[in-house]
């Protein structure tokens, strides 16, 4: 290789880390403010979680309540929210 290649492809590397910094700065960026979002959204995602788990059966498990959602719900809107609940939790099972 010559002199003028090795630099050639210096500078190609100089500027593909460059480019890599700037996407890393905007993903960081990103990131806090996704994070501070989701902040505001726990209160609301811990209490659907707690009407949710205040249907669920005393005698049955977090399994058996994941496998039938809508147990003591009532009506089309609590069911919709039950399953969106146990979606949550289903992940967060799995997650573990």
């Amino acid at each position: 290789m010559s002199e003028e290649s090795d630099a050639e492809e210096l500078r190609e590397q100089d500027e593909t880390i460059e480019r890599l910094r700037s996407e890393v700065k905007r993903l960081k960026r990103d990131a806090k403010k996704l994070t501070a979002d989701l902040g505001g959204v726990q209160p609301f995602l811990a209490a659907a979680e707690s009407w949710w788990a205040s249907k669920r059966p005393l005698d049955w498990t977090i399994e058996e309540h994941i496998r039938n959602p809508w147990v003591n719900c009532v009506g089309p809107v609590e069911r919709h929210l039950a399953l969106m609940v146990c979606e949550l939790e289903r992940k967060n099972t799995h997650a573990r």
